[in-house]
């Protein structure tokens, strides 16, 4: 695909609906340079994902990392502490499947990334996994105090109306989605 101008396209979701795959897809198809919301949000620490860098710290580091670069994907949410972005942004990707699926994924990348053992009761992480999987669980129906559906839709009212939302709200397999997106930007 031959791209004119510049793309910069924020994909976003519920946790487990596909944003990093297709961030990854997107950066192999079109060799758009692929950032994650999660690297610049969280501290790296031992135990992963358990303490947040500051708003100041975020912007930062995700300005830094945008620097110089003409195409991007964004993956991830950011939607309570970037809208400093917002101007940037040529595209949006709104990624929602029901939580059966988003579940069934979130448990299998889990036990992927960290293992059974360090999961399972008594292990390293399980406390946290369970805390994660409850707050996944609530997307569809928690309010604006957290990731939510809800705080999703009220963020995209706030948006230029010119800005594109692409919207893929199905079960798709990846590279339906892929051929999806790529066909509306």
């Amino acid at each position: 695909m031959d791209r004119v101008k510049p793309v910069k396209i924020h994909v976003f979701g519920p946790s487990g609906s596909g944003t990093t795959t297709l961030g990854e897809s997107l950066n192999a198809r079109l060799g758009l340079k692929h950032l994650d919301t999660d690297n610049f949000y969280w501290k790296k620490t031992e135990v992963p994902f358990s303490e947040k860098n500051s708003r100041e710290i975020r912007i930062q580091k995700l300005r830094e990392e945008m620097e110089g670069v003409e195409s991007w994907v964004l993956t991830g949410s950011m939607s309570s502490w970037g809208d400093d972005f917002v101007p940037m942004f040529t595209h949006l990707v709104y990624l929602w499947i029901p939580w059966k699926i988003r579940k069934q994924r979130l448990l299998k990348r889990e036990h992927e990334r960290y293992g059974e053992e360090t999961l399972a009761p008594g292990g390293r992480m399980h406390s946290i996994h369970e805390v994660f999987i409850d707050w996944a669980s609530k997307y569809d129906t928690a309010g604006p105090e957290q990731r939510s559906r809800i705080a999703h839709e009220a963020w995209i009212q706030t948006l230029p109306p010119e800005l594109p939302v692409i919207r893929v709200e199905e079960d798709l397999t990846p590279e339906e989605v892929v051929e999806s997106v790529i066909g509306r930007i």
